[in-house]
């Protein structure tokens, strides 16, 4: 006998429209003339439940004559009340049905007079997990057309599959978030077995199942789906929360789960607020069967008193699970009421489980080591099974105890993009970060605590979610790449206690608030990127005045506070130079840098350490006013209103003959911005346009502004122009809004 296997790969199709029988031998239509109805109904002990459109998808038959393939009829319709017409049907012979099978059958021939009658029995099915879409199972059904007289016969279709529901009573405090079933055959008939049993050497699996939303008090169908199969009270573990403690409940399923029922557990109270279990077949347009009562199995508990749990390790109320803190941990467990004939074995490896053996016999139970690792954040949840079994009957074991080792702290955002890959997983920025780094979530009866410093907070978002801030401290004198650290701590009420190191490199560039924006004092040099090419904040603190101190420093100082020119996208700076032999001042590397895209359309932190970006067209207007600012080279200031309607006042300055490598510049201009009782200077060396050609004295920005336009100033004017990118510019930046400022 051919043994036929085929994967399950689509449960549930589309209904098809229409009806056609196929002769694959001749492509000829049988020459029996008489037309046939079946009625397909949905088998239940009690009812006959007519076949309608909202369970089925796809329906097609095989008709069987004595053992042998005689005829296959494809995308067969029923109407409303449930009957199908076949043409031309010959009245002998078994007629089998198949309904919502999608692609279960690609993998038996459909050649007539080949495939026999006892192959299709023996064809399997299988699924790791076999779901049905709530409505659409995959339905079988078979009649028998020997020597039947009638135009008409009945199918009644059984489900492939049994149906796993839950019933919590409404006085019940408790919230599942979990089911789990271990030894699950993932292997089944197409058609039921009588007695009910299982493909030889059927596979078996794991069935864990986790909700979005805890499963609160009411009823909650269609949550596990398994196929028949025959086991020893097939164990089912119920994950949740009892009267907000953590719980897990043990129970079994019946030894025999049949197709087409639906088995329904009940969580209810009993005496002393208990909370207790039972497993009945529900009647809901399936199969009914006697209620089964099934108990809790029982449970191995730790003796509370006795035992020795690390820092952050906590039993549940019912002291039958064991919840491990994500950090290394050693906890000593002394188990109650242990039989003398006990024997111990384990499933799982997120812990290590070993006898713990002193030099007098235990009083009151056993003991064992328990030591856990450290758990990275984000992994999932892991559990270790302490099983208990008789040395009378080692196969079965007669309790469990529940290990749960699980991080508390879930990071999303930044934090977890430095999240260190080796314990003690803390989150390490290696780089000047600030603003909103991402977000902690923890358990809702948990808090996020920061310690050991002012620049990180933790802002509450709702329950368990924690948003994660990096301050900002203006001209901090300490901002010169030296470490800054903080920790973020996770308490809990049942000691669940996490600890978390953030680090970040404290870098910063002096700046000037100018009404709601810093802006940096010094144009950037050298690598725009890298702070270690930047004037510092202490170095700013000695110059002072910067108008007065470009007014008085040397030549070689002016040129060198004036900053780097800057060519495209490129990053590297451009240094002034003078070419003796034609008396041209220029900007080196001008001319290898070719092609560049203009710096005002790419991204703001282009040409910018972390934290600081390029001013906008905007914060330029803030800063002096749309259009034009007119003003007198070295002559009286101007007063002006800003384009954010701050009153203002701007003057202009030169620097004549400026000595460079032999050659005088002839001039070189700064303008000083002042309002708000603060000031800034706007300075530089001017421009190169063209590489054959000598620097042009306008200075032109580095500006934001999605086109071409640049802010530029000379000795009378400062407005913005349109300048392509061949053209280099002065890059001056501002501090990207931070989250916070740090004012200690």
């Amino acid at each position: 006998m051919k043994h036929l296997s085929v994967i399950i790969s689509v449960l549930f199709s589309i209904l098809c429209i229409g009806c056609s029988k196929e002769d694959f031998d001749t492509g000829k239509t049988n020459d029996i003339q008489n037309e046939h109805s079946l009625r397909l109904l949905v088998y239940t002990p009690n009812s006959e439940t007519v076949l309608n459109t909202d369970l089925l998808g796809s329906i097609e038959a095989y008709l069987f004559k004595e053992g042998v393939l005689s005829d296959v009829y494809k995308n067969l319709t029923v109407d409303k009340n449930g009957y199908t017409t076949i043409s031309s049907l010959a009245e002998e012979g078994q007629i089998y049905f198949f309904v919502n099978t999608g692609k279960l059958l690609n993998g038996i021939t459909e050649e007539i007079g080949r495939l026999k009658e006892n192959e299709l029995l023996a064809t399997t099915i299988s699924s790791s997990s076999p779901q049905a879409d709530g409505e659409k199972p995959v339905m079988t059904g078979k009649a028998d057309l020997t020597g039947s007289q009638e135009s008409s016969t009945q199918v009644l279709l059984t489900r492939a599959i049994a149906r796993i529901d839950l019933k919590i009573a409404d006085d019940a405090d408790i919230q599942i978030n979990r089911i789990s079933m271990d030894n699950i055959h993932c292997e089944a008939f197409l058609f039921p077995q009588n007695p009910v049993s299982s493909p030889s050497g059927a596979a078996l699996a794991k069935i864990d199942t986790t909700f979005d939303t805890p499963l609160s008090p009411g009823e909650h169908t269609g949550l596990v789906y398994l196929y028949e199969q025959v086991g020893d009270g097939i164990p089912v573990e119920l994950h949740g929360t009892l009267e907000g403690d953590p719980v897990t409940l043990s129970l079994a399923l019946p030894d025999t789960i049949h197709r087409n029922c639906i088995y329904k557990i009940k969580l209810f109270c009993g005496d002393n607020a208990n909370l207790q279990a039972s497993i009945s077949v529900e009647n809901e347009s399936w199969e009914t069967e006697e209620t089964i009562t099934a108990k809790p199995s029982s449970s191995i508990l730790v003796n509370s008193e006795l035992s020795t749990l690390s820092e952050g390790a906590y039993l549940s109320a019912t002291k039958d699970t064991v919840y491990l803190p994500s950090k290394e941990s050693t906890s000593i467990l002394v188990l109650d009421k242990v039989p003398e004939d006990a024997e111990f074995t384990i499933d799982g490896t997120t812990a290590s489980i070993t006898p713990y053996t002193e030099t007098r016999a235990d009083l009151q139970g056993k003991k064992f080591l328990v030591r856990t690792s450290w758990k990275k954040p984000g992994t999932e949840t892991e559990y270790v099974y302490l099983n208990m079994h008789s040395k009378k009957q080692p196969e079965h074991y007669s309790g469990r105890l529940v290990i749960v080792q699980a991080t508390t702290t879930t990071f999303k955002g930044e934090l977890y993009n430095h999240l260190t890959n080796t314990p003690p997983y803390n989150i390490h920025f290696n780089k000047y970060i600030d603003s909103v780094l991402g977000q902690m979530e923890v358990p809702k009866n948990c808090e996020v605590i920061v310690s050991g410093g002012s620049w990180l907070r933790a802002i509450p978002q709702g329950e368990g979610v924690y948003e994660i801030q990096a301050g900002y401290k203006p001209n901090d004198p300490e901002a010169n790449g030296s470490t800054q650290e903080c920790v973020l701590t996770v308490n809990g009420p049942n000691g669940i206690h996490e600890t978390y190191t953030v680090t970040r490199l404290n870098h910063g560039l002096p700046v000037v608030l100018m009404g709601d924006t810093y802006w940096c004092r010094f144009n950037l040099q050298g690598n725009s990127k890298s702070f270690d090419d930047q004037i510092t904040v202490s170095e700013s603190e000695t110059i002072g005045d910067l108008s007065a101190y470009f007014a008085s420093c040397s030549d070689e100082e002016f040129v060198r506070l004036t900053g780097s020119q800057y060519k495209g996208r490129y990053a590297q700076g451009m240094n002034l130079k003078y070419d003796v032999s034609v008396s041209r001042f220029y900007f080196d590397s001008y001319g290898a840098l070719q092609n560049p895209a203009i710096i005002g359309n790419g991204p703001v932190n282009s040409h910018c350490p972390d934290g600081y970006q390029l001013p906008a067209s905007k914060d330029f207007e803030h800063l002096l006013k749309s259009g034009a600012v007119n003003y007198t080279l070295n002559g009286a200031p101007v007063n002006y209103t800003t384009g954010s309607g701050r009153p203002a006042v701007i003057s202009a300055h030169s620097r004549g003959d400026v000595a460079w490598e032999g050659g005088l510049l002839a001039t070189a201009n700064y303008i000083q911005i002042a309002f708000d009782e603060n000031s800034l200077v706007l300075g530089g060396l001017g421009h190169q346009f063209e590489s054959s050609k000598p620097i042009a004295s306008k200075v032109l920005w580095a500006t934001i502004s999605g086109g071409n336009k640049s802010w530029t100033h000379t000795g009378t004017t400062a407005k913005a122009e349109d300048h392509n990118a061949n053209k280099s510019r002065t890059v001056r930046c501002i501090k990207t809004p931070p989250a916070f400022i740090i004012e200690e």
